[in-house]
């Protein structure tokens, strides 16, 4: 009877040195696996937020900016814009007769045609400028020939012939400095253009001369008869 009675108090005190062990050291335990698991989704979480970033970051940012063309077709910067349209056939269209009128135009201020010329360079890009331009300009001398005449260009025809590429007509009306018409051609040129987005505002203040960032890729022009 004795050590049935030491039997069964030795199983209490077991079992309450169990639970007292459970009350010590199982809920460190489990409260230790719980912030195991927190910090383990954290991780993922973290490691998800660093791939998106990185991911945005390789990818081009284009700032589209306001530009105002006037009845000219001269494009001027106005303010930066939250979404525009560069595919928009009316700023193509003012930008590239721009181009040709600057290009070809012979004017007896120096100064004036001067600039016109940049403008025409910052819009070419550079097989454009040292394969066509240059070449051009070395065979016709437009400053020499201003000395004694100037070529007015008058815009007849723009047309669209695929998705980056333009005919564009004109006539170029030939005065001499008593502004009596001496000549007349009708000319047309092929143009290709591509666009490249300015990424920040730095760009543009850069380039004022292209706000829209629109080349001139390859460019070819011949006197029709």
């Amino acid at each position: 009877m004795q050590e049935k009675q030491d039997k069964t108090m030795i199983e209490k005190r077991y079992e309450e040195a169990k639970k007292e062990f459970n009350e010590i050291y199982a809920k460190p335990i489990a409260q230790k696996r719980n912030w195991q698991i927190f910090a383990m989704i954290q991780m993922i979480v973290i490691g998800i937020l660093i791939a998106s970033y990185v991911n945005l970051a390789n990818k081009s940012l284009t700032v589209p900016y306001i530009v105002e063309v006037d009845k000219f077709g001269r494009a001027q910067y106005a303010d930066v814009a939250s979404q525009t349209k560069i595919d928009d056939e009316r700023i193509i269209r003012a930008h590239l007769i721009g181009f040709i009128s600057k290009a070809r135009s012979v004017i007896t201020d120096e100064i004036t045609m001067k600039r016109n010329f940049e403008e025409v360079y910052k819009i070419a890009d550079t097989n454009v400028k040292n394969n066509f331009l240059d070449e051009y300009y070395r065979e016709t001398k437009p400053f020499q020939k201003a000395s004694k005449e100037s070529t007015q260009i008058e815009i007849r025809s723009f047309l669209r012939q695929g998705e980056h590429n333009y005919l564009v007509e004109w006539t170029e009306v030939t005065r001499d400095l008593t502004a009596k018409r001496i000549n007349e051609e009708n000319w047309q040129a092929l143009i290709s253009i591509t666009q490249i987005p300015y990424t920040n505002a730095k760009g543009i203040e850069d380039n004022p001369l292209n706000p829209f960032g629109i080349y001139v890729t390859s460019l070819s022009w011949s006197k029709l008869k």
